[in-house]
């Protein structure tokens, strides 16, 4: 068994725990460094304190800033695109690799079908019976991430409990996500504006302790993804650290452009 161990690919497994919304997407922006040594690096952990995190093209005024305020809640923009997410009750992961690699060969939507296998598999180890969602035409037009599942994103009875993005630049790419464990201290609704004055922001679908019916520790899920992506890619994670000068670009960069109030408004 030895032998067939050290065969193995190893990603390095990167265990961040909790840390703000800005530091998060610098962290999730600098792995593309390191992935540009042609290694996959996978990063797991969670938001504290809760954070709204909104698509890198998505508009500002979508947002009620004084209604995140009141709630404790920090905004952040992400370097990938889609939709606001608000996490809270969540863990989320990152996993960066080149662009023409196993994983994320043939473009988004062929890599986002691999991804998904070990999220339904993650959530499969916590019992809960998940599908990807199959590609769908056009964008919503909602301002929430929850309202709709895009390609390959992770439902359990129809409800949406991970949702991801992706972003690829000069040979390398990142898809960063959310499995959402518990409800959030405010749905969507209450922080976000409607695109049109006839609607409202939808409902928040159900989280995943609801839909199975039973209490998900942070460790639980985390350890659940680690064995997922193992699983799914018949790879060896070996836990390490983030070399001090790729930790010190993230650093620059939560200060320069994530905690920047000219990214946070660029739309």
């Amino acid at each position: 068994m030895a032998g067939c161990e050290t065969s193995r690919e190893r990603w390095r497994l990167i265990r961040s725990g909790p840390l703000s919304g800005a530091r998060n997407m610098a962290l999730d922006e600098v792995v593309l460094v390191a992935a540009a040594r042609g290694t996959h690096l996978l990063r797991l952990g969670w938001f504290e304190p809760a954070c709204l995190s909104l698509g890198a093209f998505q508009p500002l005024a979508d947002v009620d800033r004084d209604a995140c305020a009141a709630a404790g809640i920090d905004v952040v923009r992400r370097p990938t695109g889609g939709r606001a997410l608000l996490h809270d009750g969540d863990v989320m992961y990152a996993l960066a690799g080149p662009s023409d690699g196993a994983v994320f060969a043939g473009g988004v939507v062929a890599s986002c079908r691999r991804l998904a296998a070990a999220l339904v598999r993650a959530c499969a180890l916590l019992g809960a019976a998940a599908l990807a969602a199959p590609p769908r035409r056009g964008a919503s037009a909602e301002p929430s991430c929850l309202a709709t599942a895009g390609a390959y994103e992770i439902v359990v009875a129809n409800a949406k409990v991970v949702a991801s993005a992706q972003v690829r630049r000069d040979g390398v790419a990142l898809q960063h996500g959310s499995l959402r464990l518990w409800p959030s201290r405010a749905p969507a609704k209450a922080l976000l504006h409607p695109r049109r004055a006839a609607t409202a922001v939808p409902d928040d679908p159900p989280a995943l302790c609801s839909l199975i019916d039973a209490p998900i520790s942070r460790e639980a899920a985390l350890a659940a993804l680690e064995r997922a992506f193992a699983e799914t890619f018949g790879i060896a994670l070996v836990p390490g650290d983030i070399e001090p000068e790729i930790a010190a670009l993230a650093l620059d960069l939560e200060r320069t452009k994530y905690r920047d109030p000219g990214w946070l408004a660029r739309r």
